[in-house]
């Protein structure tokens, strides 16, 4: 909401009719959507989201059952949207997510600073623009980091375990 564009004096907020999504309800007068794909999924499926639900990542959680498929939604067309940007993207894109984002025609903008070949694989190795920790570093975003390495007798000398040999629980 405090964004300026570097081409306008006026916040993004007063470019554009921005809706931050808390409920079912989607304005069609909106210009910006701001959602979390669990709250898309539940407006899809036409079911309210419980608030706890879009703190968790499910596919991180184990499923009992497998999730209802998404289906078609009067309320909120294919073509709603015309693009989707999807921050955190090397986690959204898999399971129950991908068919919220399949469901939509829209082009798809993946956001991740740790993609893996998955990801690459999903956005068809369509790389728009990459950023990397060196470049940011030098950009003054991001802090540089200088490895310090502490020898140990194991780090220095190895160590080796023996089968079946007890090894006591190190206490605080």
């Amino acid at each position: 909401m405090s964004y300026t564009p570097n081409d306008d004096n006026r916040k993004f907020t007063e470019l554009y009719a921005v809706q931050r999504l808390k409920s079912s309800y989607v304005a069609t007068d909106s210009q910006v959507c701001i959602s979390t794909i669990q709250r898309l999924y539940s407006i899809l499926k036409g079911e309210e989201l419980d608030e706890q639900a879009e703190e968790n990542n499910p596919n991180e959680l184990v499923q009992p059952k497998a999730p209802m498929p998404v289906v078609y939604n009067a309320r909120l067309p294919i073509e709603f949207f015309d693009f989707i940007v999807i921050d955190e993207c090397h986690r959204s894109i898999y399971n129950i997510w991908k068919q919220v984002l399949d469901y939509f025609d829209a082009f798809l903008i993946g956001l991740t600073a740790t993609p893996d070949k998955r990801t690459f694989g999903f956005f068809n190795e369509n790389v728009v623009s990459e950023y990397t920790h060196e470049e940011a570093v030098i950009d003054g975003v991001n802090v540089g980091y200088l490895p310090y390495i502490i020898e140990t007798e194991i780090t220095k000398d190895g160590s080796r375990l023996i089968a079946k040999e007890y090894v006591e629980k190190r206490r605080s």
